[in-house]
């Protein structure tokens, strides 16, 4: 079996905490910079773009996910 130190396992707390808040102020302001560009298209293109925008980083998620090894 693999058991981690406690000095690592705090290391990987602190990159796992960072990776769950990273996305949320990137994505807030990606987002508002894409509807502030598109806000004058009519029927609302800001946010059918940025719900596409979400769909392709879900699709980049998936794939660059796939290439992390589990513990053996």
């Amino acid at each position: 079996m693999y058991y981690l130190l406690t000095d690592e396992a705090g290391k990987f707390m602190g990159i796992w905490s960072a990776v769950g808040i990273l996305p949320q102020v990137v994505g807030i302001t990606i987002g508002g910079i894409i509807l502030q560009l598109l806000r004058t298209i009519p029927n609302h293109f800001g946010y059918t773009s940025l719900f596409l925008l979400t769909v392709v980083y879900l699709v980049l998620g998936t794939l660059a996910i796939q290439r992390v090894r589990g513990i053996r």
